[in-house]
């Protein structure tokens, strides 16, 4: 890495030792877990729940567009089905995870940084997610 000035969301340029020591600082303040037992729960919850939606909405990705218009054209039912796929708006829902996994990782790196033996620990745990 190199000891180029960070940007942080403060608009405060701070050099790479400054911004680290501010991370830590920050998480070792920290009361509250970035999410709850009943809050990952309600997600579980939520990702079983869309399931269905979520199938059924990405059948449509696997057949192409010329087929997926015929088909609609003429079978009522189907564009019943489809025009139900097309309102199921749960993206919202899809976009947050990402950012909500990112953080969770990047909190479980900065933990397993401070361990003298991270390198080996890490190539454990790839292992752990290959089997």
């Amino acid at each position: 890495m190199t000891n180029e000035n960070i940007t942080t969301d403060q608009e405060v340029d701070l050099g790479f030792r400054e911004f680290s020591d501010k991370l830590f600082a920050d998480l070792e303040q920290e009361e509250q877990p970035i999410l709850t037992l009943d809050q990952m729960d309600q997600i579980e919850h939520q990702w079983e729940a869309l399931k269905r939606a979520r199938r059924c909405l990405l059948i449509w990705g696997t057949k192409p567009w010329k087929e997926v218009a015929e088909s609609i054209q003429e079978d009522r039912e189907l564009a019943i089905a489809a025009a139900a796929s097309a309102c199921c708006d749960h993206l919202e829902f899809y976009t947050a995870l990402p950012e909500l996994i990112e953080a969770t990782k990047l909190r479980l790196l900065t933990a397993l940084c401070c361990r003298e033996d991270m390198k080996e620990i890490m190539e454990q745990g790839k292992q752990g997610i290959q089997r």
